[in-house]
């Protein structure tokens, strides 16, 4: 399934990776991805890109309003991001209880949530959260669908990728999670594919690892209750089942 004919892809020790900023492709099991709201890949975890592929795989008559992914959307609808990130609402003066179009965690500045579909604008919604028009989902599937296809065809050549799968890494003791910031799709598609790990590289504009250890210390906490940061961490390392 995936090509790596020149050896480009190292697989050392995830922390080894971490201290030395390695600058290259290295591979990450697929069990420890989890997308920017903590919701796992892992077949099983309920992503909706990997339930939709997974769906695919079996039915290649699909379409995108009788996939898992459509439901995801029509359940999955937070008006908070306390609501995206933790699962129930507050009333504490939080950041977290801003609109979930922007993406606040405590170690790095808000940006836009993104996630906006291809040839669409921000009126469809984001493909990480519901609610989204049918014009999205639609756009998602088909998206899927077609490196899919391609996957199946040709395999996956890590020396084609000209926009390398990215993410950051999340360490609780020894243990490990890789945040997916580029390449969900690609990813959502490998893992319902069968693959047990993935080719990436770090993010340049991402912290290399979040530590909870050293959480309390971020200069961007005083925008979170402690509490609240915690819980959000824990949240994203538990890695979420999609309901």
């Amino acid at each position: 399934m995936i090509i790596d004919h020149k050896n480009l892809v190292a697989s050392l020790p995830y922390d080894a990776i971490i201290e030395y900023a390695y600058p290259a492709l290295f591979y990450v099991a697929t069990d420890i991805i989890i997308n920017p709201l903590g919701f796992g890949f892992k077949k099983g975890r309920n992503h909706p890109f990997t339930n939709a592929m997974v769906a695919y795989k079996q039915n290649k008559a699909l379409n995108a309003k009788h996939s898992p992914m459509y439901a995801f959307y029509h359940h999955y609808q937070p008006k908070t991001l306390h609501e995206a990130f933790l699962g129930y609402s507050s009333n504490n003066a939080s950041v977290l209880n801003a609109s979930p179009k922007m993406y606040h965690v405590p170690w790095m500045k808000a940006i836009p949530m993104g996630g906006i579909g291809h040839h669409l604008d921000e009126t469809h919604g984001s493909h990480f959260l519901g609610p989204v028009s049918d014009a999205l989902v639609n756009n998602e599937f088909k998206r899927l669908s077609r490196i899919f296809n391609s996957i199946a065809r040709d395999g996956f050549d890590v020396e084609k990728q000209t926009d390398t799968i990215r993410g950051y890494f999340l360490r609780q003791g020894d243990q490990h999670r890789f945040i997916i910031v580029g390449g969900n799709h690609r990813v959502g598609v490998l893992s319902a594919m069968g693959a047990s790990h993935v080719p990436v590289m770090l993010h340049l504009e991402r912290p290399r690892v979040v530590d909870r250890e050293d959480l309390l210390n971020s200069d961007d906490l005083q925008r979170f209750h402690t509490d609240e940061a915690l819980a959000l961490f824990d949240q994203l390392f538990s890695m979420r089942t999609a309901k």
